[in-house]
């Protein structure tokens, strides 16, 4: 009889513990950034290229974590989800390139990443923008 009640009390206490366990787990908010593309008169600019990336401290190519490229909504905007490059009890995260093209016009920009946030960054484009690459 007392080996039952033994085996019962750790059967509740395993249940107790497993249903607290899960019951304290939550999902973590997404890590997204949110790119807004203006011109120089304040117009939202769609079917713009916007590239996001980090580049190491050493310039090595091999070390890029983010390299991705999208366009532009009727907004003027996109969203690049990085949830799935966070990592847990990781204090800080990145901070990244933004390159923005469309027929002639240019911007860039630095947009610092925060984990299990939305990072929002607004880069305007101009003739101007694209002297750098001539």
């Amino acid at each position: 009889m007392m080996k039952l009640s033994k085996l019962a009390a750790i059967a509740c206490f395993s249940v107790v513990t497993l249903g607290t366990t899960l019951s304290s787990c939550k999902k973590d908010k997404p890590t997204t950034v949110s790119i807004t593309v203006t011109d120089v008169d304040g117009n939202r600019v769609q079917s713009a290229q916007v590239k996001l990336f980090g580049e190491s401290s050493t310039g090595s190519t091999q070390d890029i974590r983010v390299n991705y490229v999208q366009y532009t909504n009727s907004s003027g905007q996109t969203e690049f989800d990085l949830s799935e490059l966070t990592k847990p009890g990781q204090a800080g995260f990145v901070n990244l390139n933004v390159e923005v093209t469309k027929v002639g016009e240019c911007g860039q920009g630095l947009v610092r990443v925060e984990e299990h946030m939305d990072n929002e960054k607004t880069v305007i484009i101009s003739v101007d923008g694209c002297a750098d690459e001539g």
